[in-house]
């Protein structure tokens, strides 16, 4: 391969140190043999000349770092660079908080590549772990980052999944071993051929990573909200504390420890998003009640339009980068629900926001398609300053009440007040002088 860049490594292979550990210090040899003979097998199956070693291929930290190094900056320059995720799933790999560190840093690489995907394409399957030890011994339940990655299936071998890949060496059940052998090569090539996955040039030190498997829990139930009615305004922060973004963005300093209190305009205004918020909701004769995104998140949003709450989602564009944030606003993203607003909130007057906006941007139309498509006043996708934020918080707020009413008509069997069968709703960027004079949009 004329085109071969040594730097770029076609997989990175993340184990426990415990697991290369052999007798008397020595490394273990099926490690070892395995190790090598993947290596060889993926250069092989790529068509990668001879000259290419094998340890250009597959960056094993025990070759692929020499004597002196600084340890931690070649780790994080093959973790940026290197095309596919191999990781030896065992009790030591989960209690490992490097190896959960490794793991962040190649998950969050392909969760920006995955957002910048057509709705609908299929997910790249760019991380692939490897049983090493039986399933038996690993945490029941796994880590909450690894939930839905599939470790083993029918191409890999009824006896790897039953007994792991370590216990396979040690039978020397040799055909079983080549046999999974050659269709994890054949993973491998295929999943680094099909996706080009972007080098990650911005990643801090190790250091400051923290582990995937060692991330608090994702938000439980929690007590659910009191006030419910039409005077009554949910206002749903989905905002993360500031020790959340520490994986995710450079500077956390917008951030409290919860969620309404946010600065989303800092340095320009540093107004709490819980005072913004409850302020509009206010002056639009609502008492606010602050409502935090958890398990039970669209449950709950059915439940206020049953009981015609009003309710407005305040976004921060970061947070899409936070999984249990991104999968509960996903999940919003699929329901059709009359009662709810959705704004997001970008601070311009932040560089890295802006160095990120394209980024961000298509991880918001990710999650937000169905929303973007119809692109009505219950959701704005781009508001920008104090201002904005009361005007389209307020039009959104009107909007919502509207619809609860004519619902309200429409359930009781009254006549539509408009005349029209269906509503002609305005769009996000309408403007209506009647509602700019009320605090309509702009």
């Amino acid at each position: 391969m004329s085109d071969f860049n040594k730097s770029d490594y076609w997989f990175f292979l993340s184990y426990a140190r415990r697991d290369a550990k052999g007798s008397n210090g020595s490394e273990n040899p099926w490690f070892q043999q395995f190790s090598a003979e993947l290596a060889r097998d993926v250069g092989s199956a790529l068509g990668i000349p001879a000259a290419v070693a094998e340890k250009d291929i597959e960056f094993y930290d025990r070759d692929g770092i020499p004597a002196g190094a600084d340890w931690d900056a070649t780790l994080a320059t093959a973790l940026q660079s290197s095309k596919v995720f191999v990781c030896l799933y065992s009790p030591s790999y989960f209690n490992s908080e490097y190896c959960g560190k490794e793991f962040q840093v190649f998950d969050s690489r392909v969760q920006a590549y995955q957002a910048t995907l057509a709705a609908g394409a299929e997910s790249p399957r760019l991380i692939i772990p490897v049983l090493w030890e039986s399933p038996d011994f690993l945490p029941n339940p796994l880590p909450e980052a690894v939930n839905g990655i599939q470790y083993a299936d029918k191409s890999l071998g009824l006896e790897y999944a039953q007994s792991g890949l370590l216990q396979m060496m040690r039978m020397q059940q040799w055909p079983l071993y080549y046999q999974f052998l050659k269709n994890l090569v054949a993973k491998i090539r295929s999943e680094a051929l099909a996706h080009s996955l972007p080098k990650d040039n911005n990643l801090a030190s190790l250091k400051t990573i923290k582990s995937a498997f060692h991330l608090q829990t994702p938000p439980k139930e929690g007590q659910p909200p009191q006030g419910k009615g039409i005077k009554i305004a949910w206002l749903v922060y989905a905002v993360g504390k500031q020790a959340d973004y520490s994986n995710v963005r450079q500077t956390h300093h917008y951030y409290g420890d919860n969620g309404n209190e946010w600065q989303p305009y800092l340095p320009e205004a540093d107004d709490l998003i819980g005072y913004l918020a409850s302020t509009v909701a206010t002056t639009k004769g609502l008492a606010p009640e602050n409502v935090y995104i958890d398990n039970n998140f669209i449950a709950r949003l059915q439940e206020a339009e049953a009981k015609n709450t009003v309710v407005v989602i305040i976004v921060d564009p970061w947070s899409l980068k936070l999984q249990p944030f991104q999968q509960s606003l996903r999940a919003y993203d699929g329901t059709r629900l009359t009662n709810c607003g959705v704004v997001v909130l970008w601070n311009k007057q932040d560089k890295e926001t802006l160095d990120q906006w394209p980024t961000l941007k298509a991880q918001l139309q990710n999650t937000f398609w169905r929303n973007l498509v119809f692109k009505e006043v219950l959701f704005q996708d781009e508001v920008c300053s104090v201002e904005e934020l009361r005007a389209k918080l307020g039009a959104a707020i009107d909007e919502v009440k509207r619809r609860i009413y004519q619902g309200g008509r429409l359930q009781r069997g009254q006549a539509d007040m408009t005349g029209e069968p269906f509503p002609k709703l305005p769009t996000g960027s309408a403007v209506d002088s009647e509602s700019a004079s009320t605090g309509g949009v702009k």
